[in-house]
């Protein structure tokens, strides 16, 4: 078993350039629960504050739905805190362009398979865009990599786990592998992620049996091509022509971009089995080295008020069509994005348009500090308290939102940091002179703690225009000057009535949106 996929050398940024990129680094102790282990262990890649990261991407059949957006989202906080935590990090996610889905919706259309994965490809990572997640460091494709995947599977068909039939297809042989892994890595058998003896599984992973396997738990590493088979979606091989299985393109792409032993490897639960499971079993029976990958991470499922979402409940919903409905209703993405942090990423996320409103309300309130905190420091601060009330604000931010960070990418607690710093700072702002550098310091520390949450990615907002309430603060404050507190009150209820609310600070009464 010598067979091996050499290393990616060089795949890394340098730390120079990550440094550079990234001021703000801190330091710490990551700690990150493992499915693998199902415990909570420190985070340490295999390279000293390098990390690899392989996340399993889209098979591009369909629009991209809020599922998808839940785990890009969740990983793309994952990538951020990474990047806080160490020198340089190598994001690659693949791109699954050739599958039966793809083939059976291309040929219900009447198009080809590749023409249609590229409609959706381009769909897909354009609504991610859009959605205001970074593309990954690399983004291979299958159909870009069928003889690395033919050279693959002859690696494992030479180590003896697999096996090809006079039919044309090549299968991995679960049994056969799972005895030599229990003898060579005890404890590393088929099943040890998903937690199922494939002994106890019923026949196979599909419906249909096929009746060349040895074995039903076996699974397909090549698929023959048959009479009907689209040329568009089938290759020539030592085998015949077909085309890879499902599962094998993982273990090719994170190989080839990140070595035989990956430092975190994610996606979504329902990935666990069988496609992690048995990329895990390939990987390994084709290098000869465990575990496959040192970290893996999965997020949670997403229903739709209180239901699985699907296209027969009528409660399936696209990214595109969420992220025009917050357009229409002036909304930024960042209000979606926001909405998923809320949530723990290994949590499940029941979606609801109240929980998105409410969203949206958190999200102008962050925005409000940080656009106050803006203007504070283009002022000078002379209010000492006031000033150190800020310092203070940050620096608990800073050490509040690390500390969550590091617990599994809590993101739950590391918004909580955020708004009591909102809190803070608010009450510094609205009852002190504070502003200028210490204001600066404060702003600094907010766009680090949201950015990493994938917040405050565009300028600062600009003060929403509002009614001309000049002469009635005039008014106001003449009427509190006279002692007249009956007319000030009713001052500030007609002002209330409108929909707006009164702020007195040390700069003088400020109207604001209610």
């Amino acid at each position: 078993m010598t067979l091996t996929v050499p290393h990616a050398d060089g795949g890394f940024a340098t730390a120079d350039a990550q440094e550079e990129k990234r001021p703000e680094r801190t330091s710490g102790a990551l700690t990150v629960h493992n499915v693998r282990t199902r415990t909570k262990e420190p985070l340490v890649p295999q390279r000293p504050d390098h990390v690899g990261v392989y996340v399993c991407g889209l098979t591009v059949y369909d629009p991209m739905h809020i599922g998808h957006a839940r785990t890009a989202v969740s990983f793309e906080i994952v990538r951020r805190w990474l990047e806080e935590r160490f020198a340089s990090v190598r994001f690659v996610q693949n791109v699954t362009d050739v599958d039966d889905k793809i083939i059976a919706r291309a040929a219900e259309l009447g198009v080809s398979p590749r023409e249609h994965a590229a409609t959706w490809d381009r769909n897909c990572q354009d609504a991610s865009a859009r959605l205001g997640v970074r593309p990954p460091d690399e983004m291979p494709h299958v159909t870009d990599s069928i003889d690395d995947i033919a050279a693959f599977i002859q690696g494992i068909v030479d180590n003896g786990f697999a096996y090809a039939t006079d039919a044309g297809n090549v299968y991995f042989d679960v049994p056969g592998y799972d005895a030599h892994a229990q003898e060579a890595w005890p404890g590393e058998g088929y099943g040890r992620l998903s937690r199922r003896d494939y002994r106890e599984m019923a026949a196979g992973t599909r419906k249909q049996v096929e009746s060349d396997k040895k074995h039903p738990a076996d699974f397909a590493l090549w698929k023959a091509a048959d009479a009907d088979s689209h040329p568009d979606a089938s290759w020539d091989s030592p085998w015949g022509r077909g085309r890879p299985g499902w599962h094998i393109e993982c273990s090719l792409m994170s190989t080839r971009s990140l070595g035989d032993t990956i430092d975190v490897h994610g996606g979504g639960q329902d990935l666990i089995f069988p496609h992690h499971e048995n990329e895990i079993a390939q990987s390994q029976a084709k290098t000869g080295q465990a575990p496959f990958v040192r970290t893996w991470m999965h997020t949670g499922f997403l229903n739709v008020e209180g239901q699985k979402m699907s296209k027969s409940l009528g409660n399936f919903i696209t990214l595109v069509d969420m992220l025009d409905e917050l357009e229409a209703a002036g909304r930024d993405p960042e209000v979606l994005r926001f909405y998923f942090a809320q949530t723990h990423y290994r949590s499940k996320i029941d979606f609801s348009r109240r929980g998105l409103d409410e969203a949206a309300t958190a999200v102008e309130r962050l925005n409000r500090t940080r656009r106050l905190l803006a203007e504070a420091a283009e002022r000078t601060g002379d209010d000492v308290d006031g000033d150190a009330l800020l310092v203070d604000a940050a620096a608990a931010l800073r050490d509040r939102f690390a500390a969550s960070m590091d617990d599994d990418v809590h993101t739950p607690g590391a918004i909580a940091a955020l708004f009591d710093f909102v809190r803070a700072t608010n009450k510094a702002l609205d009852t002190t002179a504070a502003g200028g550098a210490a204001a600066a310091e404060a702003l600094a520390a907010f766009e680090w703690a949201g950015g990493v949450l994938t917040l405050f990615q565009g300028p600062v907002d600009a003060a929403p225009e509002l009614p001309d309430f000049d002469d009635l603060l005039r008014q106001r404050e003449e009427a509190r000057a006279s002692k007249d507190w009956g007319e000030a009150d009713r001052i500030r209820d007609q002002i209330t009535a409108a929909g707006y609310v009164i702020q007195d600070t040390p700069q003088g009464p400020r109207v604001e949106k209610a």
